[in-house]
This record gives C-alpha cells, structure tokens and sequence, in this order.
C-alpha cells in the first residue's frame, strides 16, 4: 500500500510536461484510481487476503484525504466480491506483485 500511496499523493511536476503540471492529487485522477484498483486486484489474483476496513484505517491514518479513503474501501470491497472496474491501464504492470514480495522480503 506503501507504493499506491506515494503513486496517489505523488507531487507534481511543475518544471515537466504541461499534463503533469495540472494533474489531480487524489482519487479523481484516473491514473490513481487505476494504481488503487490494480493494486487491489493484484493482490486478490495472487491470494492476499486483505480487510477493507483495515486498508481504510490504514490510509486514514497515513493522511489520506476522507473521501479518498471512502473510495479505496469501496475498491476493496469490490475488488474481493469480483466487481469488475473499467480503469486506465495498470501503473504498476504485471511483475508489480514480484517487486512487492522482494521488497517485504528486505523490510523483514
């Protein structure tokens, strides 16, 4: 959840490309709602087990805004109940998961 966050919360780039200038900072931007979901369905398809409510205290207590922290338990509610979500491209790619086991790997 650690990358999603810094992918959701990323600062912008004022000194790059116009699109990123004007970019959103919160779930409304697609490319974050798409980090969110793909992250959540990763996780599912490789057999983590995560709890909504737990993922939502989680982000509210590393300063998630109110809504965007509404909206990822209402992803991750989704996500374990197999509702489809139609989103921008994964951020993350495939191998994301692989890049999350090695880095928890050294965390530990």
């Amino acid at each position: 959840m650690v990358d999603v966050a810094r992918f959701v919360y990323r600062k912008r780039n004022l000194t790059g490309p116009q699109w990123m200038r004007f970019r959103k900072v919160d779930l409304k931007d697609p490319s974050s709602r798409a980090a969110v979901i793909h992250a959540l369905m990763h996780l599912k398809y490789h057999n983590y087990r995560y709890d909504p409510q737990g993922l939502s205290d989680w982000a509210s207590s590393h300063g998630w805004k109110a809504e965007d922290v509404a909206g990822l338990a209402h992803y991750a509610v989704g996500a374990l109940g197999g509702q489809r979500f139609h989103t921008a491209p994964d951020p993350f790619g495939f191998q994301a998961i692989d890049r999350w086991r090695a880095a928890a790997v050294v965390k530990e």
